[in-house]
């Protein structure tokens, strides 16, 4: 960073005010040396800029490397703290910025912007940043801006574009210590042409810029040539490893065995070419190893090469290193290695080791005796070009005993990190230490750096006192740069050159410099005058108008890589662009460009436009004409980017894990009763029955001002044993009068008051829903009189025993010392010797309120069946009749049921409206959550909706895509059908106020008061994303259930309606429009199958496997579009049968049972039993020379997939008996056989593939798809599974049930070529199991822990008491008697 921007708060000198100035008025690169403040003016250049524009433009500061962002940003966001800015970089992913929406998102309120010059040019080259958006665009290092840099191609490809049609361009200005890399005044022309700007330097304050930039004294220091020197020996460690080099068997190469059994075509490139990994790398660390040698010595090299192999052989033997390598390669190089020491080792017995000294090159030991003469103060920077000599050197001088004791000495070779395997070992970056040392240099705790050109620029180091070039600089940029860096005053700029060399030396690259200023000094008088940029001869170019995205023949190659990898991998298929060359005769070169088997057959192929000389020129053509293709076949978008997932809207994105939303209350469908409640009109009543055990209690009235929506007959309990039946109907309608009011009104308080006084409001507040007696004729006088009026009072108890006695039991009681406390009459207490007055027998009132769900024996809590004694004379009776109290209890249970039948009804007739959904039962299903504990909730309708929903979204997206591949439709339904875009439609929707999630319990419940209902406030909750989407696809369910596939279709475009969707019927038409209508004979095929193709094609497509190389007029697809529909249809036609005939199954019942039907281990096992002649007791392998098995009949042509044909009937004849019989007769699902035959994947695609075809070719008949499966078995697996008598959940899934909670962990590993695994459930472990493949090993553990917990019984649930408590008072005369079972009924 430039010393004057990195003051808190800085003064331009005036040497900088002169270049901000011209900046203001023109386009101009700033020509001055490091360490002047270059920084410092594009600061207040950025500063003026965003004074003055438009606060939707932004100020874009371009560096050529991530670090130097990293540091210019830290810069700028201290200086211009009243601008929001932001650096971009590759750490952020910006890869996946695919959309406008999230670009626009990220740049929201950015005002400046940090990136390097190749972020910018594909943020341009996409469209997703205009040109016209940017203000002032500022390239740091701007020399770098020639040639195809991505800074020169910003310039080229959009500002002159924008110049030439007229439209606005921001102003630029470029920072640079040396305006040209390589020597000449023409590359400052070029580099003007190129940035439309004027190289300038200081002229007017020369003076003060001299001031302040201090140059180093040059000097040159040589040494003797090569000639004049003695010959270097080699050490025996090199000499091993060229005689490796020289005699490496190619042919034992691991990649050179994996192609001979899998693709003999690229086995005579790698062999003719020794184009494999092995050879390459050891022939890069052998190169690497011989450069040292040469610059440095034997020692070094020495050095050099065994850290080289120790450092591989510590990367072998740690667990996570090499991850990228193949185990054959990692071993192979290990062995070489091991032999290149072994040899040099034997070389050297009888040597004397240690004690001899180091043999240097003369180049070294010039240098040592520069560093011996300087102070041990001493800072500075040794340039070298090689990275391997970088590290070599940097050893070397540490461990020499006079320059190693006196100055502390590291090495630096950038931050950059490589994925490539080549880079682990030959060059190792430890981003932490390089990190370290740059930190230690500049606290002083380094002296010296021993580094690449990396940092010649860019990166932030202090002042230097000495700057050497072990290498002489490459160029005029780095002359100047290097030279920068020698910053302290009488500091020092030194070369090394051999004697005699005629390399430039610092002198006549001081020369060349002040020739390059005085040129760029006189532009300081010239007008600078537009300069208009040209396209490159031969360069073809599209752009997009809509997005400005532009494609050309120089990023056509990546562009079209990219592609491909968006393309879901398939084994043992090269997903690659595969390029091939035809020559003419006259030498001229065309190319042809294959892409993968997945892709369209129409858009696979593409050739170049014409013919070149060379052959990269003619990829590039033939690149830019599949990706162009590729574009307007409508699979790559207005960005010139693969179709992704829609974006997530920028609330979305900022909190992508957020498990709970805020929604809308619940609606409380009695506010609408309530507000129709007015002084005329009519009353609807409603007659509440109630029975037990078929004895009959006198009915109730309900009395509203509208209809309600009446609830099926429904049981409530109010204790263990005792249940009571209520069923409701509407008796008619009753003309509103005030004397019918008020009465009912007195009625129903008067029966709730009794039982829940303590939440009611004192006085006369109406009701929304009065309660009262049904025929009032029938009341005894006591009742009615006080039922007319409560406020009577209660009965002393001793008033009331002996005269009705025999009705007395079940009577609510109070104590005259705890009114508020409620007790039950059970019976007059025997009398004892001694007492005084009579006494009853009395139990606790029940305050459980919650009579809809059963209380198992045992959770009641024994306060209720404690029988206590009070003397009678301390009592009152409650005046209101024992079956009155009990039917009070019950009102809140009976106003739910009303409650959630009105939510659905609501729902049904508004929202739900188009649909047409009959059945209400269905829609209140679909709105429970589980947590509200009614009878029933969405869980089993969600996963009929989440089958339907899959099965139409794939349907729709397959037929409106003809030419989308797999990984395209399948990203396509994914983002359809996606928990996020379902949860925003239904909140879209308003569905959030209909979704039930609160239990019932009858605790805090309050009887509804009009004018409370009506001034409730409403209130926010929060619900998981996850359930409001479930209850979308229960709905979709409820549809499904309601009407069929038309139902459930019109559901998805109710909440989905941005896709039109077109009947199924019509879309399987669509489909079997675009077959291929080829006379093709595969009748044996088909007899198999058991179904005759009308379009033969659709088979051929079913069976063709992704590598199959086609050849002649039939080419098809790959089968996997049509494994893709017939995963979706085979899901279908699974979860309709276990509808059809098992839907009392609980949601997890059906779920298991599916999974266990259309796995891929299952399909794949009986896609390998599939034969033409299926016998029960037999599977032998067909004739040699007949297709007898449905797998055989796959086209493919990859010797991978053969092998792994051929391993996987090994594991199936091994295990198949074990599979039939657990399928047959086992009492549990055989998952683990299962995993040990382990069938590869493409025999569960062909199964699928077919359902898919014969889907298409019977216009969508789930019937002819059912037929095709109960002929390959799936159908008999299923029914199986359905008749009971079998475990279907995965062993991993029923350990985890049985743990209750406790922690699962699977451990592996491999020994002697085995897998080995055992289980550990809360902390106890298991017993080992070993197998071949990790899943198996793991399956068979889980099993184990299954059998062993299974027997086990693991630490119930403690019943928790549903009571809250109450306390009896310290003076309450209370004796415990006995238990006895609860009992209220009359």
């Amino acid at each position: 960073m430039d010393d004057a921007a990195e003051e808190e708060r800085f003064t331009l000198r005036p040497y900088q005010d002169e270049m901000l100035r011209e900046s203001l008025k023109r386009n101009v690169i700033v020509a001055m040396d490091t360490g002047s403040g270059k920084t410092a003016i594009a600061i207040e250049r950025a500063r003026a800029a965003l004074e003055v524009c438009p606060s939707s433009q932004i100020v874009w500061f371009l560096a050529p490397t991530v670090n130097l962002c990293m540091q210019q940003f830290s810069v700028f966001e201290k200086h211009l703290p009243a601008y929001k800015s932001r650096v971009l970089t590759g750490h952020d992913n910006i890869d996946r910025w695919t959309d406008q929406i999230q670009w626009d998102a990220v740049l929201q309120d950015i005002r400046v912007v940090v990136s390097t010059y190749g972020l910018l040019h594909e943020a341009l080259g996409h469209g997703f940043v205009q040109m016209s958006s940017l203000e002032l665009i500022i390239y740091d290092e701007a020399h770098n801006c020639i040639k195809d840099n991505p800074g020169n191609k910003i310039m080229q490809d959009f500002y002159f574009r924008n110049v030439s049609q007229g439209k606005p361009v921001p102003h630029v200005l470029g920072l640079t210590a040396s305006p040209v890399i390589s020597g000449g005044v023409q590359g400052i022309s070029d580099l003007e042409m190129n940035m439309h700007s004027r190289v300038i330097t200081p002229q007017k304050a020369r003076s003060e810029l001299l001031k302040h930039v201090h140059q180093p004294h040059l000097c040159k220091i040589t040494y003797p040539s090569s000639e004049s020197s003695p010959a270097t020996a080699i050490p025996p460690l090199l000499q091993a490893l060229s005689h490796e080099e020289r005699h490496y068997d190619i042919f034992t190469d691991p990649y050179v065995l994996e192609l001979r059994s899998s693709d003999p075509a690229k086995l005579m490139t790698a062999v003719m070419g020794r184009q494999t990994y092995c050879f390459q790398h050891l022939g890069k660390v052998h190169r690497q190893t011989l450069s040292v040698l040469e610059q440095l010595g034997p020692t070094a090299a020495t050095r050099y090469l065994s850290d080289t192999i120790e450092r591989f052989n510590g990367l072998y033997n740690r667990n996570g290193q090499l991850a990228a390598w193949d185990n054959e390669e990692k071993e192979h190089l290990r062995r070489i290695f091991l032999r290149i020491s072994q040899t040099a080792q034997t070389a050297t017995e009888g040597q004397s080791g240690s004690d001899e000294p180091d043999v240097l090159s003369p180049k070294v030991e010039s240098l040592i005796k520069l560093l011996e003469s300087e102070s041990e103060n001493m800072t500075g920077l040794i340039f070298v070009k090689e990275r391997a000599n970088v590290r070599a050197l940097a050893n070397l001088l540490s461990r020499h005993p006079v320059v190693g004791s006196k100055f502390v000495i590291r090495d630096f070779v950038g931050l950059a990190s490589s994925d490539k395997k080549a880079k682990h070992v030959v060059e190792p970056v430890d981003i932490k230490k390089q990190l370290k040392t740059l930190e230690d240099f500049r606290t002083g705790v380094v002296n010296f750096i021993v580094a690449t050109s990396v940092l010649e620029e860019g990166i932030d180091v202090p002042s230097c006192n000495i700057v050497i070039c072990f290498d002489p600089p490459g160029n005029l940029k780095s002359y100047v740069q290097g030279r920068g860096r020698a910053r302290h005053e009488r500091s020092k700029y030194v070369i090394i050159l051999p004697e005699g060399d005629p390399v430039a030396g610092p002198h006549e690259w001081a020369e060349l410099e002040e020739e390059m200023k005085q040129e760029y000094l006189r532009n300081m008088t010239i007008d600078s005058t537009p300069m208009e940029g040209s396209e490159k001869v031969g360069r073809r170019q599209y752009r997009v108008e809509s997005t400005g995205a532009l494609l050309t023949t120089d990023n056509a190659m990546g562009h079209l890589y990219h592609f491909c990898t968006t393309l879901y991998s398939v084994s043992y298929v090269d997903m690659r662009p595969q390029f091939a060359y035809h020559s003419d005769k006259s030498g001229m070169v065309s190319a042809e460009v294959t892409l993968p088997a997945c892709v369209d057959p129409s858009l696979r192929q593409f050739r170049s436009s014409r013919s070149f000389i060379a052959e990269k020129n003619a990829r590039a053509d033939a690149a830019y004409e599949a990706y162009l293709g590729l574009y307007q076949a409508g699979l790559i978008n207005d960005n010139l980017l693969p179709l992704t997932k829609e974006p997530e809207t920028v609330e979305m994105a900022t909190n992508p894990n957020a498990q709970l939303i805020e929604v809308a209350t619940r609606l409380n469908p009695w506010a609408a009763v309530a507000r129709q409640w007015s002084d005329e009109g009519e009353l609807v009543e409603y007659c509440i029955s109630w029975t037990k055990d078929r004895k009959e209690f006198p009915d109730f009235s309900l009395r509203v001002p509208c209809e309600l929506v009446i609830p099926p007959q429904f049981t409530v309990h109010l204790n263990p044993s005792t249940t009571y039946e209520i069923s409701i109907r509407k008796v008619g309608r009753l003309p509103y009068t005030k004397a019918n009011f008020d009465g009912f009104q007195g009625f129903s308080k008067a029966l709730l008051w009794p039982v829940h006084s303590s939440r009611m409001v004192a006085g006369t507040e109406p009701f929304v829903t009065p309660f009262g007696p049904r025929e009032y004729a029938n009341l005894d006088a006591c009742t009615f009189q006080w039922m007319s009026n409560p406020d009577l009072g209660k009965q002393p108890v001793l008033d009331v025993l002996g005269v009705l006695d025999q009705d007395l039991k079940g009577r609510i009681v109070h104590h005259k010392y705890q009114m508020w406390h409620r007790f039950v009459f059970q019976r007059v207490a025997e009398p004892s010797g001694g007492d005084e007055g009579v006494n009853i027998v009395v139990t606790q009132f029940l305050k459980r309120r919650d009579f809809l769900h059963r209380v198992a024996t045992g959770l009641l809590s024994h306060k209720y069946t404690t029988e206590l004694i009070l003397p009678a004379s301390e009592c009152f009776f409650e005046s209101l009749p024992v079956d009155f109290v009990t039917f009070s209890l019950f009102i809140p249970s009976i106003l739910r049921r009303f409650e959630m039948r009105m939510i659905a009804e609501e729902l049904r007739t508004t929202l739900l409206g188009p649909v047409g959904i009959q059945n209400l039962e269905y829609v209140q299903t679909a709105i429970m959550h589980d947590a509200a504990q009614e009878d029933s909730n969405y869980q089993r309708q969600e996963f009929l909706g989440d089958c339907v929903l899959k099965y139409i979204m794939s349907v729709d997206v397959i037929s409106k895509n003809p030419k989308w591949p797999e990984g395209y439709l399948s990203q396509e339904k994914d983002r359809r059908v996606s928990n996020r875009r379902l949860c925003r439609a239904a909140l879209d929707k308003g569905l959030d106020r209909f979704i039930v999630n609160d239990s019932f319990t009858g605790l805090k419940w309050r009887p509804y008061y009009i004018h409370e209902v009506l001034a409730a406030e409403p209130e926010k909750r929060e619900l998981s994303p996850k359930v409001i989407a479930d209850v979308v696809e229960a709905l979709i369910g409820a549809a499904m259930l309601d009407g069929g596939v038309p139902a459930a279709q019109s559901c998805i475009t109710l909440f989905l309606s941005d896709f039109q969707l077109a009947p199924i019927k019509e879309s399987v038409a669509e489909l079997f429009s675009h077959a291929s209508d080829a006379a093709l004979n595969l009748a044996s095929l088909e007899t198999l199958v058991g179904y005759i193709f009308r379009k033969k094609s659709l088979l051929l497509e079913a069976i063709t496997h992704p590598s199959f190389q086609q050849y002649g007029p039939m080419v098809t697809n790959s089968y996997q579009r049509l494994e893709f529909l017939g995963d979706a249809v085979l899901d279908l036609v699974v979860v309709k049968r276990i509808w059809e005939t098992h839907s009392h199954l609980e949601h997890h019942e059906m779920h298991d049972a599916r999974a266990a039907v259309v796995n891929s281990l299952i399909l794949g096992f009986l896609c390998m039993e599939f034969e033409a002649q299926p016998s029960p007791s037999t599977s032998d392998l067909a004739a040699p020379g007949s297709a007898s098995r449905l797998c055989d009949f796959l086209r493919y042509s990859s010797a991978g997939v053969f092998a792994v044909r051929e391993k996987a009937f090994e594991r199936y004849g091994q295990f198949k008996m074990e599979v039939r019989e657990g399928l047959t007769h086992g009492t549990v699902y055989p998952w683990a056989a299962l995993c040990r035959v382990q069938p590869d994947k493409l025999f569960s695609d062909m199964i699928e593939a077919l359902v898919g075809a014969i889907f298409v070719d019977s216009g969508g008949n789930e019937d002819a798809v059912v037929q095709f499966l109960e002929r390959a078995g799936v159908w008999r697996v299923l029914e199986r599974l359905l008749s009971g008598g079998m475990l279907a959940r995965h062993p991993k899934v029923e350990l985890g049930r049985l743990a209750r909670g406790q922690k699962v962990d699977y451990e592996s590993e491999v020994r002697s070529g085995m897998w080995w695994c055992r289980v550990i459930v809360g902390g106890k472990p298991g017993v080992w199991c070993t197998g071949t493949t990790r899943v198996d090993v793991e399956t068979e553990a889980a099993m184990r822990g299954v059998q062993r917990f299974g027997k086990v019984d693991l630490e119930a649930d403690v019943g928790t008491d549903l009571d809250t408590g109450l306390g009896t008072g310290s003076d309450t005369n209370l004796e415990i008697v006995s238990e006895t079972e609860m009992d209220l009924s009359p």
